[in-house]
């Protein structure tokens, strides 16, 4: 029996050590980003928090990005969605929303635009409800509108990326040199400003008004920016995605020492999901908080700290207290517990390997070359007994931070209500963990509703398991078969999801650092492996 124990102990140990290959293995070659390489336990992802997934904490201010894997500034695709849902409306609910989203989003630009000239559109689409509807006679004015936006696909700069995509700013020259390209656009802001001269309905009037802002733009015609999107659109509704998605452009334009440049950063950020990044590139910190309104100031608070690797304790209070309601605090504090996971248990659990408190380089890895390297340049690094002591009074400094944080959750527990109630619950209880307040910890896990959001009760089988390294007889055969279990429910649940991953790879972490506490060495090495 004590036998099959083990044996079902080692396969865990093994699973676990697979997750770790999973973790390094992402390219043809070897290669980790800080995100990667940092001890990582609480991953709470609300429904509506889906969209912030580009700002999860890294130890920079954004995520590192690799040139072939760009960042997807709308994980769930929330603005594709209400664009095909804008044009269902504009064709009286005929067309499907899979229909309209395959031609807006899956058609190749060329293909389309061939497919328009050749007069085959009803061929090459077959069965598209919304071809269908767009060959009508009477919708010619729609069928030319996504002529037109093809074409405004197809000559956009940077086309080795998504279109307009955010994630490399300064890789775009918007430069109208008489070239095939530059001569296409032109033609194609003429079209655009033709066009508006025209009898439209609402619907294609704001569309073209948006791609002749951003073209404007594109041209460095800032004046003619802010001159079009004030005719056209006025001010950013949230129940419009062009008003918003030209706003972006409208700001871009503007002075950025100005109240105006901020306000519509903050609009376009809370009234989209794909324009958010940008907006958060885009933010300064040079305006008059005077100048405005509490809810724009506590969404400005927002945008400063998701800049801010380091503590933000400051500015999830302010912003709690201007709106209690403001929907994107939770993540701030999710943010803020990554933190101290990162500067608290990495340094523990990967010890000299740790990027987070070792060379100045911040190697993902640790090599003979880098042991060579301190030696011969000892100036560059602290003795180790300095860096202990170090350590030791970060640590204190950390210690004194969890407790202000739980202070602060606490009284945000107190007024709230749902599943947010449920996210400060499961918070509280893995800060008193990160302290080693099992009894805390304990306290605040009874208090999360069973019928909570399923990533509030998947994190809360994660504490459960932690808990159990903490106050368990780890050598038992009992504490064994409770980690085999509830190791292995999670594996099943998590697997899909590469981030949870990381929360059970930092879990074996977890027990193996207890383990090399009782000096058993063989089970704590091989799941430290």
């Amino acid at each position: 029996m004590t036998q099959k124990k083990l044996k079902r102990y080692i396969v865990c140990l093994a699973s676990s050590i697979f997750l770790l290959f999973a973790l390094q293995s992402k390219a043809c070659g070897f290669y980790e980003t800080e995100a990667d390489y940092r001890a990582m336990m609480f991953r709470v992802s609300l429904p509506w928090l889906k969209c912030m997934e580009p700002f999860n904490y890294t130890m920079s201010s954004f995520y590192y990005l690799p040139v072939d894997n760009p960042l997807v500034s709308d994980p769930n695709g929330n603005d594709r969605y209400r664009n095909c849902l804008e044009w269902q409306v504009a064709c009286n609910k005929k067309p499907s929303i899979d229909d309209i989203y395959v031609i807006q989003y899956d058609t190749d630009p060329a293909s389309f635009i061939l497919s328009y000239e050749e007069n085959t559109l009803t061929n090459v689409f077959k069965n598209n409800s919304f071809i269908k509807y767009l060959v009508e006679e009477k919708n010619k004015d729609l069928l030319d509108y996504m002529l037109f936006a093809k074409k405004a696909e197809l000559y956009e700069a940077g086309r080795n990326t998504h279109f307009e995509d955010w994630t490399y700013p300064d890789r775009y020259t918007y430069q109208d040199d008489g070239n095939e390209k530059g001569g296409a656009k032109t033609k194609l802001l003429e079209n655009a400003n033709s066009m508006l001269k025209t009898k439209l309905s609402r619907f294609l009037k704001e569309r073209y008004a948006f791609q002749a802002c951003r073209l404007y733009y594109q041209f460095n015609q800032y004046p003619a920016v802010i001159y079009t999107y004030d005719k056209h659109f006025e001010k950013i509704d949230k129940n419009s995605l062009m008003s918003v998605w030209a706003g972006l452009f409208k700001a871009m334009a503007t002075p950025s020492d100005s109240i105006e440049y901020h306000r519509l950063l903050i609009h376009v950020f809370n009234n989209c999901d794909e324009k958010k990044f940008r907006c958060v590139q885009l933010f300064r910190d040079n305006f008059d908080e005077r100048e405005l309104k509490a809810r724009e100031l506590s969404t400005a608070l927002i945008l400063m700290a998701l800049k801010n690797p380091g503590k933000s304790l400051d500015k999830i209070e302010r912003v709690f207290e201007l709106d209690k309601d403001n929907r994107y605090i939770p993540f701030l504090v999710l943010r803020e517990i990554n933190k101290l996971e990162d500067w608290i248990i990495t340094p523990l659990f990967y010890g000299k390997y740790s990027i987070t408190n070792s060379d100045p380089f911040r190697c993902a890895y640790y090599s003979e070359w880098l042991e060579e390297y301190k030696k011969n340049h000892p100036e560059e690094y602290k003795s180790d007994e300095e860096e202990y002591r170090l350590q030791q009074e970060n640590l204190i400094t950390d210690m004194k931070y969890i407790s202000q944080l739980k202070a602060v959750l606490s009284n945000m527990f107190s007024w709230s209500r749902g599943d947010i109630k449920d996210f400060y619950a499961i918070s509280l209880a893995h800060l008193s963990l990160l302290e080693e307040n099992t009894s805390d910890a304990q306290k605040y896990m009874s208090m999360i509703s069973d019928k909570a959001n399923p990533s509030i009760l998947l994190q809360k089988k994660v504490e459960s398991i932690w808990l159990a390294i903490k106050t368990q007889n780890i050598e038992s055969d009992k504490f064994k078969d409770h980690f085999v279990k509830n190791i292995s429910d999670l594996e099943r649940i998590s697997m899909p999801n590469f981030d949870n991953n990381k929360m059970l790879f930092t879990l074996s972490l977890s027990l193996a650092n207890e383990y090399l506490k009782r000096d058993n060495r063989v089970y704590g090495n091989l799941f430290r492996l």
